[in-house]
Formats: C-alpha cells, structure tokens, sequence
C-alpha cells in the first residue's frame, strides 16, 4: 500500500491513528527485543567459548568483549533500577 507524505501527514493529526502507529511500533520492537533477548545468550556461550581458543590474541579479544559487555550490561540493569525508583518515588509523591 502507498500512501502519499500529504496523506500520512493528514492522519498523523489524528490522536486516535497516532496512538495504533505507536501500538504497532512498540509491538514491532518488542518482538525484534524478544529475538535478540533469545541469542545473546548464545551469542555469550560463543564469544566465552572463544576464551579456550588456542591463539593468545583471540583469548585476548573475548575476553575484551566478554568485560566490556559485561560492564555495560551491568551499568543498564542499575540505571534501569534507579529509574524505577524515581518513577516510583514521583507516582507516590503524586498520591498526596
């Protein structure tokens, strides 16, 4: 289906079309999330498997990636965390 950029600009000033376009967007990244959630751990289970590699600068490497992702990943779960907290802290406070 090809709409025109008029057309989608139209129903764009329609709340009720603007609020399915972002159901359907959340909807699309939420199953794109579920996928790459499903191999990282496998994605994980490869580059950790690389640290018995037999050449010193692949163990090197994966061990670079395996430290670095580990510090990121670790860094999102606690800014994760302390968000919910503001937001929980802002809800309650809110309640008054």
């Amino acid at each position: 289906m090809e709409l025109s950029l008029s057309t989608v600009q139209r129903r764009m000033t329609d709340p009720k079309f603007r609020q399915l376009v972002a159901e359907l967007r959340q909807e699309l990244l939420m199953t794109a999330l579920g996928r790459v959630s499903h191999n990282m751990t496998r994605a994980a289970d490869t580059v950790a498997a690389l640290l018995d590699a037999e050449e010193p600068h692949i163990r090197l490497r994966a061990a670079r990636a395996l430290m670095t992702l580990g510090i990121k990943l670790r860094d999102s779960v606690e800014l994760s965390e302390r968000m919910k907290e503001v937001e929980d802290e802002l809800e309650r406070r809110q309640e008054y």
